[in-house]
Formats: C-alpha cells, sequence, structure tokens
C-alpha cells in the first residue's frame, strides 16, 4: 500500500481558533476520502491537532519540525491540500522543502480532487510554482 504525507495549513496569523478548528475538520474529511481509496495516511494536522490542544503543546512549526521532517521521510508520496491558507502557511512551505530536499514525489489537490482518479492541481513544482508565488 502507498503512504502518503497530508499536508494542509493550519495556524491562522490572526490566532483565530475556529479557523484552526475548521482547517483540521479538512485535514480530516481529506484524509478519509484518501483512505477509503486504499491508501495509508499520515496528516499532521489531523494527528497533530487533538494531541496539542489536549497536551497543551505549542502549534507552530518549529515545535512539529522533526516530527513532520521523519514522517515525509516515511511517506511514499506527499500531497498538498490547497485549502484557503495554503499559499500563506509557513509550515507547507516548509514541508515542500523537506519533500524536494528528500526527493519525493509531490501532488497538489483541492478538497475534491483525488490523484488515484488523474485528477490533481500539479505535480512535483515548488511552492512558489503551485501557488504561482514570485521568488523574491
Amino acid at each position: 500500500m502507498i503512504k502518503i504525507y497530508l499536508a494542509s495549513p493550519y495556524s491562522d496569523p490572526d490566532n483565530i481558533p475556529v479557523v484552526e478548528e475548521e482547517r483540521f475538520r479538512a485535514a480530516c474529511r481529506k484524509a478519509a476520502d484518501i483512505m477509503k481509496e486504499g491508501y495509508i495516511v499520515f496528516s499532521p494536522i489531523a494527528h497533530g491537532h487533538p494531541i496539542a490542544k489536549h497536551g497543551e503543546l505549542p502549534k507552530d512549526i518549529t515545535y512539529w519540525r522533526e516530527t513532520d521532517q521523519s514522517f515525509i521521510e516515511w511517506a511514499d508520496e506527499v500531497w498538498f491540500l490547497m485549502i484557503p491558507g495554503w499559499t500563506k502557511s509557513k509550515g507547507m512551505a516548509l514541508e515542500v522543502e523537506i519533500a524536494m530536499e528528500l526527493g519525493e514525489p509531490m501532488k497538489y489537490m483541492m478538497m475534491h480532487e483525488m490523484p488515484s482518479k488523474g485528477t490533481v492541481y500539479a505535480e512535483n513544482k515548488t511552492y512558489q510554482e503551485a501557488a504561482f508565488i514570485p521568488k523574491q
């Protein structure tokens, strides 16, 4: 079975808890959809949000970087969920960087897209290329 690391935005720059909660729910829904297709999925948001919340752990990427990198190394592919906030997500930018350094296959998708059905927004692009962000 193919192992997927599902990256998605989480933190809100305005620190609005309802935004983080909705992003958590979206990650859970997408992880479930992918699992229904027969993949093994690790979503750092679906996994980490309840742990951080109940364990009173930091939510920033600095704290979770080592864990995320370990699971990106574990995965066969890294999929990026393009929901509102993804182009400003520091965590997703770092996950792209790690995946590229490791040479992991990457796929970007919207909520309704599924790579197993041949529908993806982009494959193996840098963060800037997929988000149409000009390089600084």
